[in-house]
């Protein structure tokens, strides 16, 4: 089943990052949009991965879920943290 969700987060500036993520049924596309961030990098990265998974009392949070099996390693996998 295909499907899409768009997560914006905030920085502490009130600047938004968009993050896409399409699922073709097979694979997960990820794009990250952070040129709205006055102090940030101002870039896409696109990555696509074959699973997200959940991560529970983790180092960034005490509930995460992050994108697996990436053909990018050097990007940022986080999806959504609590």
């Amino acid at each position: 089943m295909e499907d899409r969700i768009r997560i914006v987060s905030y920085t502490e500036e009130g600047d938004p990052i968009l993050h896409d993520l399409d699922y073709d049924g097979n694979v997960l596309h990820s794009v990250r949009d952070s040129r709205r961030d006055s102090f940030g990098s101002g870039e896409i990265v696109e990555m696509s991965c074959k699973n997200i998974e959940y991560i529970q009392n983790g180092e960034m949070a005490d509930n995460m879920y992050r994108l697996a099996d990436c053909d990018r390693k050097d990007a940022d996998d986080s999806v959504l943290w609590y």
